[in-house]
């Protein structure tokens, strides 16, 4: 018999995990920096990872995964990652940057285990809970998407991040939650997803964590600023909750094909 989980754990479970996260990851920021703050968030969140997975088994959550399509996906995932990193690097050396290999590599582990954990959390263990108590795929897709930006309101623990701007960050995490729960249900793969949230963060923090501009970002935020902020993540939500819409809907096509 599988195990079933009650509706007010569908929220605590995976907000308390981020929060638990964000403070492993602040912990990097709080007082002076050092390797060892580094390492110790990164081993807090493989701890987290291994957790999610074992409630994963626990309450069988799991995704069937089409061999043919990982391949090609798993592939795609690299490529862009390799591009990603290589135009980093290659700021990096023409701004004349004093980051080493090492500290950009240890960087971006910290953020895959960031993409892992989430993922794993979000799109597979919740997903799928919540799948067993709403049939309804689609439902299932905005609630855990839901749920998903809520848990960004943990940014408020991060005294780096402009607190007004978190707002965006909720509303476009909604938007990137129901696009990358999408593509999961469409493709069955987990590293396509993980890729793609990790190169968000990625690209997202380099300039905070590599580069130490910190300073910069926070005088030239203003609330003037962050209007159209909220109004492009708006509007780009519109655009990825149409194609993940498309994206399940066809998914939905194939499976009932199959069934016939």
């Amino acid at each position: 018999m599988e195990k079933t989980i009650s509706s007010k754990q569908f929220f605590l479970i995976p907000l308390c995990l981020v929060f638990l996260t964000t403070l492993g990851s602040g912990y990097i920021y709080f007082g002076a920096y050092s390797e060892d703050k580094v390492y110790l968030s990164l081993l807090f969140k493989l701890s987290l990872i291994i957790l999610t997975i074992v409630l994963i088994v626990k309450y069988r959550s799991f995704i069937q995964c089409k061999l043919r399509e990982n391949i090609f996906t798993f592939l795609g995932s690299l490529f862009l990652l390799f591009i990603s990193v290589n135009d980093v690097h290659k700021t990096i050396l023409v701004a004349n940057y004093a980051v080493s290999t090492k500290d950009h590599f240890t960087f971006l582990c910290n953020v895959f285990a960031t993409g892992v954990f989430e993922e794993l959390l979000f799109r597979v263990l919740l997903f799928y809970l919540i799948l067993t108590k709403y049939p309804d795929k689609w439902k299932s897709v905005l609630i855990t998407s839901f749920i998903f930006s809520l848990a960004h309101f943990s940014n408020l623990l991060n005294p780096d991040v402009v607190k007004i701007s978190i707002l965006n960050q909720v509303v476009f995490a909604f938007g990137i939650g129901v696009l990358l729960q999408s593509l999961l249900l469409r493709f069955k793969s987990l590293f396509l997803i993980i890729t793609l949230h990790s190169l968000l963060n990625y690209f997202g923090s380099y300039k905070l964590i590599l580069l130490h501009q910190e300073q910069t970002i926070q005088n030239n935020y203003s609330f003037t600023s962050f209007l159209p902020s909220l109004f492009f993540a708006l509007i780009l939500n519109s655009i990825l909750i149409f194609v993940a819409y498309q994206l399940i809907s066809s998914q939905l096509k194939i499976e009932k094909t199959l069934r016939y």
